[in-house]
């Protein structure tokens, strides 16, 4: 049926090319019936279809493909991604559902591609998930600087349709002008594994922890905090009973002038990290100036640790550079 549909397309129509968008909803077989020599024929055939319809336009047709998070998640559903690239049937990899930035593998498909001369682009998704500010100038700008520094040659933007946040694809395409403009770094917090079929990256957040066991996170910032106007760290929790601010201990070292607040900050957590009963929320912020010291572009490990049990259920770093800020 999708074949036929494509083949009347070609022949209808002088297309530049076809993107196959396999996230719409990613589940192709019945449990335990995964055959990937099926999608890998599927492909084979499209790719057919276009070379002849290139014959008749007398350009070449483009087959892009919309693949999940990882390579991983791709054959577990049945595809053979690497198989496709290796024929010779790609024009590009469009990598991930665009929900998750920190966490993504992005850098698996720029290696696997690029082995075959084949580009990648990092995806943003519009639609906020998970995480309540994401959708900010200043997140967007943070997601589509992490695609970038995580290697993707291009940036694909799906659901972006309101024409207000247009001006705002300026800064997004151009990786030296987005290096000068404020950024909201923030660790990712999807929602919807069920519903994409377990082919999201597994994101750090929420993140529960108990009395004094430490937890962990990363924060990829692509931005030299020293070279910063501007930086501030916040973490919104979810704590019971009279708890104090958890220990914070970046890149080894322990984060001092810490201000805790109990009311509801502004990224209070969405649907499924409401608060349950006997919780309240809690929020840890930081702007001291030592905070530039500990901080560093590039990977920033985070541990925590506290009296009683908390979840954290957002963190962000909102980080104005300063005009001589120099790109990686």
């Amino acid at each position: 049926h999708y074949l036929a549909i494509l083949r009347e397309a070609c022949r209808r129509y002088d297309l530049d090319g076809v993107e196959l968008d396999w996230l719409r909803y990613p589940k192709f077989f019945r449990d335990g019936e995964v055959n990937a020599a099926v999608l890998t024929e599927f492909v084979r055939n499209a790719r057919s279809i276009l070379d002849d319809a290139a014959k008749k336009w007398g350009h070449p047709l483009r087959l892009v493909t919309r693949v999940p998070d990882s390579p991983v998640s791709a054959n577990a559903i049945g595809l053979d991604v690497e198989a496709w690239l290796k024929a010779g049937w790609i024009d590009a990899v469009i990598a991930g559902h665009g929900f998750t930035f920190q966490c993504n593998e992005l850098d698996q498909w720029v290696a696997l591609a690029h082995r075959h001369k084949v580009p990648v682009y990092g995806v943003l998704e519009r639609m906020p998930r998970g995480f309540a500010r994401y959708g900010t100038s200043e997140t967007l700008r943070a997601a589509a600087a992490t695609l970038w520094a995580r290697g993707a040659d291009g940036l694909y933007l799906f659901n972006f349709y309101n024409t207000a946040e247009y001006p705002l694809l300026a800064d997004l395409a151009a990786p030296a002008r987005l290096a000068l403009q404020p950024k909201e770094f923030f660790l990712d917090a999807c929602t919807v594994p069920k519903a994409t079929n377990h082919t999201v990256s597994k994101t750090p957040l929420p993140l529960t922890i108990q009395a004094k066991t430490p937890g962990n996170a990363v924060l990829f910032i692509t931005d030299d905090p020293l070279h910063a106007k501007d930086l501030r760290l916040e973490l919104a929790w979810k704590v019971s009973g009279d708890f104090a601010a958890p220990d914070i201990e970046l890149n080894g070292r322990k984060l001092e002038e810490l201000k805790l607040d109990r009311e509801k900050s502004s990224f209070t957590a969405i649907s499924a990290f409401r608060l349950e009963k006997g919780e309240t929320p809690m929020t840890v912020s930081c702007a001291s100036a030592s905070l530039a010291k500990l901080l560093r572009r590039g990977t920033n490990a985070f541990v925590f640790t506290s009296t009683g049990r908390a979840t954290l259920t957002a963190l962000s770093l909102k980080m104005t550079p300063s005009t001589n800020q120099h790109t990686p």
